[in-house]
């Protein structure tokens, strides 16, 4: 009497408070003794919401502790953590519950599970069907109850085991990444720790396992990996879910060992099993022992001193985790997988409106200004499509199966105000936009003919790796929003007030079409500066924006010229890392043939036929100086390398006035050049036939203060 029986009640610790889908505030908590229990909370104290009651039930619910979702008899389980997680651009998604097993010393067995519910309140059930509630005293430190998420581990890269981990947090961020934030100590005498963050990635089956190495920028591919990038020597970890432990004494440690991923599936070395993966993603799945372990492939930096960026894999079966990591270096120019839309055009007409603003990136977000999208509901995975494809004025924008096409792709353009315009690529002259400017609910959202009001200016608000898109005639309170949830083709899409439900998040995914034969402006991600030439005609980055003439000669081939008919050249025809690029006469050499490789972005990489499409278009020093050379370098696709193509409205004319440099304008560079020329008569005049500005057939001082008088009268 007057004692807490403590296999029946709660130890009141280690609470974790979140909102649910439908903006609940719960709270768990607890550890060991009687198990983890949820709470419902009042939103406007932060206390336990007393109008909600539970049922007293063995092992399920407590009118004073409230209901049971982990752990009791006296098992070990402490630091519940609970957060709604689902695949990017996905609104099908699970509430997952982490949990820490064993004694948190260094030598403890501490370790991470995870179990997942579709409700806050569960039941939360593991991989192999288990649940987190137990139903007798269990020794559960190890085994195999809940997805180990790892256990002590250490690479050869690790001066020291990795032990303990647990007692985390986990976090799904605005752009759709999944993390685990935990501590971590080491298997020596101190036990200190330290934090640490590692991605965490979802498999097909909606499991999630952690990637091997802690996070250090790294990204899932949306083209997937090419069999060269993923086959070869790999070291391997498998995660005992039954690792042996003495407290404070010792800890097993589990260290790789040898495999090869061959290219006919096979895996040798060390083990013998099975491997695959899916074209197109990065998802691969590893079968051994009778176990299909499922995950993907992902390219991160090791933990050496040095790092090295290296292919892993990670991937989950069975509640056991397994880690991979290729013994040698990641060659990105073996990873080069073509994801152009070869249906799509990256212009369709000659018109459209000239984007002349040094803006590489849309305001708030990852995305790329100028690059076109298509626009898919979070929902119900619609696209926005013109009906009819007809850009016709005041047409309303319906939802369509996506089938691409111009009617279903959109030029996305930071208009410099943090607003964009949302060009539709059948006729980029046209634009969506709110009608009749309302504010209102229900107002329609229609094609029109840009011209910059506010009803055709949006802004975009990342959210679970989807976006909101609000109107700017709204000031950014309504959004655009499948009426009423339709699921159906040709639903309305209208304007609503804006509360990021899933009828309101799009997913924005790049065309990356194929480049035809045209005018186009070339602008850098990193810097927002346009592709150029100084007074030498070598490539510079430049804030004037320039044409170009970018012409096909077969598959994936291209010349890129200048309105006068001179292209762009790697110079002396060289491989090698910070060969110039410069103008010169066609010839059809190697030196002046370039691929454009389609970023996942939406960008494009030009890349150089001389260095077998190992080197591309590289700004030097990935400088944001407008003058910055632009010469070729190693293939590694960092935003240096990394270019915006858009129609260019200023078409090809081989015949500017005052064009000595054969760069298409007039400017002070050709001012320079004429007057070297003057000077010295050993300066080359690249076009002799623009200089003549006085039309008398010979170059003279009267040249000189002709060109002078129109650079100050333009």
């Amino acid at each position: 009497a007057g004692k807490w029986n403590a296999e029946y009640g709660t130890n009141a610790i280690d609470p974790c408070t979140f909102y649910d889908e439908n903006g609940e505030l719960w709270m768990s908590y607890g550890s060991w003794f009687g198990g983890i229990y949820m709470l419902a909370l009042d939103e406007k104290t932060g206390l336990r919401d007393y109008s909600v009651t539970y049922p007293t039930a063995v092992n399920k619910s407590d009118a004073y502790m409230g209901t049971k979702i982990a752990g009791g008899y006296w098992s070990s389980g402490e630091g519940s953590y609970i957060e709604y997680m689902c695949p990017p651009g996905s609104s099908d998604g699970y509430y997952y519950l982490f949990m820490s097993y064993g004694y948190f010393n260094n030598m403890g067995g501490y370790n991470m599970r995870i179990f997942r519910s579709k409700n806050p309140t569960g039941p939360y059930l593991d991989e192999n069907g288990n649940s987190a509630v137990f139903t007798s005293n269990t020794d559960n430190i190890a085994g195999n109850t809940g997805l180990r998420l790892m256990s002590n581990y250490q690479w050869s890269c690790n001066d020291r085991p990795n032990t303990a981990q647990g007692h985390n947090s986990a976090l799904m961020d605005d752009d759709g990444k999944l993390y685990v934030i935990y501590h971590n100590k080491f298997d020596d005498k101190y036990g200190f720790h330290e934090v640490r963050v590692h991605q965490l990635i979802m498999n097909e089956d909606g499991w999630i396992t952690a990637a091997p190495y802690e996070y250090s920028g790294e990204t899932l591919s949306a083209n997937g990996h090419t069999i060269d990038a993923v086959t070869g020597d790999y070291e391997l970890i498998w995660h005992n879910p039954n690792q042996k432990f003495v407290n404070e004494k010792s800890a097993d440690v589990e260290k790789p060992i040898n495999i090869t991923l061959n290219a006919d599936g096979s895996v040798t070395g060390d083990i013998s099993a099975e491997w695959s993966f899916k074209d197109g993603s990065p998802y691969m799945s590893f079968t051994w022992g009778g176990v299909t372990y499922k995950g993907a492939f992902i390219v991160q930096n090791d933990e050496a001193e040095t790092p090295v960026q290296k292919m892993t894999f990670t991937a989950t079966g069975i509640n056991i985790c397994i880690w991979g990591s290729k013994k040698s270096a990641y060659d990105i120019s073996e990873d080069l997988v073509d994801r152009t839309s070869v249906g799509s055009k990256l212009v369709y007409s000659s018109s459209g409106i000239q984007n002349d603003n040094i803006i590489s990136m849309i305001s708030g977000t990852s995305l790329c200004s100028g690059v076109s999208y298509f626009i898919t509901n979070r929902f119900n995975g619609k696209a926005l499509d013109i009906p009819g494809g007809d850009t016709i004025d005041g047409t309303a924008v319906q939802q369509w199966n996506l089938t691409a096409g111009s009617h279903q792709e959109w030029r996305i353009t930071d208009t410099g105000s943090g607003w964009c315009r949302i060009a539709s690529m059948k006729d980029e002259n046209y634009c969506l936009a709110v009608a009749d400017s309302s504010a209102e609910n229900g107002a329609d959202i229609v094609i029109q003919k840009f011209n910059g009001s506010d009803n055709q200016l949006f802004r975009l608000i990342q959210k679970n790796g989807s976006f909101g898109i609000v109107s700017k005639c709204s000031n950014g309170s309504s959004g655009i929003d499948v009426y009423g949830w339709s699921e159906e083709n040709g639903g309305a899409i209208k304007q609503w007030n804006y509360w990021g439900g899933n009828c309101q998040l799009w997913n924005l995914t790049p065309v990356c079409p194929a480049v035809n034969n045209g005018s186009y402006s070339i602008k850098n991600v990193n810097s927002g500066l346009w592709l150029g030439l100084n007074e030498n005609l070598s490539a510079i980055q430049t804030s004037e924006l320039t044409a170009w003439n970018i012409t096909s000669i077969g598959t994936n081939s291209y010349y890129i010229s200048a309105p006068n008919g001179k292209v762009l050249t790697v110079k002396d025809g060289s491989p090698e890392n910070g060969a110039d690029v410069y103008l010169d006469d066609y010839t059809g050499s190697d030196s002046q043939l370039f691929s454009l490789y389609a970023n996942a972005d939406g960008t494009y990489s030009v890349l150089s036929a001389v260095s077998g499409k190992k080197s591309s278009f590289d700004v030097y020093n990935i400088s944001l100086d407008p003058g910055a050379n632009i010469c070729q370098w190693s293939f590694w696709g960092g935003n240096g390398q990394k270019f915006i193509l858009e129609p260019a409205a200023i078409q090809a004319d081989l015949n500017v006035k005052g064009d000595v440099n054969a760069d298409g304008k007039c400017d002070v560079a050709d001012l320079v050049m004429l007057s070297k020329y003057l000077l010295t008569e050993s300066a080359d005049l690249k076009n002799q036939e623009a200089g003549d500005l006085c039309a008398d057939r010979r170059i003279d001082t009267f040249d000189l203060i002709a060109l002078r008088t129109l650079l100050i009268t333009k």
